[in-house]
């Protein structure tokens, strides 16, 4: 039996300022990442009014606290006036 402790991970990479601002998720979008995931996308203030792409490539386990955090993030930008693009979403 192993003593390791294994911490679910969560990395958000933006990029594309400029031109399409994106974010890549990484990792786990789980209850132990959902808040931190909302937080750090919604207060980020990176569209600016444009749409995002949230590239979902890199998730590698998402639950229902994930899921409700891309409704809400969805949501607040939606309240903003920009759009929230999912990619990779399978």
């Amino acid at each position: 039996m192993s003593d390791d402790v294994v911490v679910p991970m969560l990395l958000l990479e933006f990029g594309g300022k400029d031109e399409q601002p994106t974010v890549r998720v990484r990792g786990h979008l789980t209850a132990d990442t959902a808040g931190a995931f909302t937080t750090s996308l919604v207060s980020s203030g990176f569209s600016f009014g444009h749409p995002v792409v949230l590239d979902l490539s890199g998730v590698t386990l998402i639950d229902g606290d994930g899921l409700s955090a891309l409704q809400i993030c969805e949501r607040s930008l939606a309240e903003d006036g920009a759009q929230l693009i999912f990619k990779h979403a399978c």
